[in-house]
């Protein structure tokens, strides 16, 4: 159970970062302009980020999220399998041990 745990809480650091820098990518490569444009019109924080952050960097971050969402099944399935190798040897052990 620890072990488990363990292994999902490493792999959403991890992808955490690497999808945070994806998205600052993302958001960098939005041309200024579209930024300073709806300041002077008085748009809201919020809004500004609902109505023009979020659409005009999707697709810049939907290459790099999606090849981080593979990333991250093949990353799960090894780490299932690490441990069912490691159960499995556990098991060996205790039959060596009582016979």
């Amino acid at each position: 159970l620890f072990r488990s745990i363990a292994a999902v809480l490493v792999l959403g650091i991890v992808q955490g970062a690497y999808s945070a820098e994806i998205i600052r990518g993302a958001i960098q490569a939005i041309p200024h302009g579209q930024i300073e444009a709806a300041r002077a019109y008085g748009i809201e924080r919020w809004l500004l980020v609902r109505r023009i952050l979020l659409p005009s960097m999707l697709p810049y971050a939907m290459a790099g999220l999606s090849n981080l969402w593979l990333v991250l099944v093949k990353d799960s399935a090894l780490i299932s399998i690490v441990g069912y190798s490691e159960l499995l040897s556990v098991g060996k052990q205790a039959a060596g041990s009582t016979k």
